[in-house]
Order: C-alpha cells, then structure tokens, then sequence
C-alpha cells in the first residue's frame, strides 16, 4: 500500500527513485501492458525513467 508522506500536503509518497521495488513494479506493469497493447514504439518504462529523473530535486532548475 502507498505511504502518506505530509511533505507534499499530505498527498501519497513521491519517492519511487532507484532501488524502490514499486517503481520496479509500475515501469513491468507499463512495459507488459505495451506487449500487449502496442500503444507506444518506446518501451513505456524509458519513458516514465526520463520523467522521473527530470523531476529530481538537483534537476529541476537544469531541466524546467
């Protein structure tokens, strides 16, 4: 189950960075989903990575 974090309003955990199983989770869900589906010539999990990694703390004035 998702942890409540009340850093962010007391809205649901952002951590899902490197090393969290939940990320591991989410990104074969996505990418077993587009097996199926074929809804991006990208692996999905490519993308959501790159998403991820921008929005880092130390990467948000680098890549607004």
């Amino acid at each position: 189950m998702a942890e409540q974090n009340s850093q962010n309003g007391g809205g649901f955990s952002t951590n899902i960075g490197v090393g969290n199983p939940r990320r591991d989770e989410v990104c074969d869900f996505l990418d077993s989903l587009n097996d199926l589906e074929s809804f991006s010539a990208v692996k999905p999990s490519t993308l959501l990575k790159g998403g991820w990694y921008a929005m880092l703390n130390e990467n948000r004035i680098t890549n607004p």
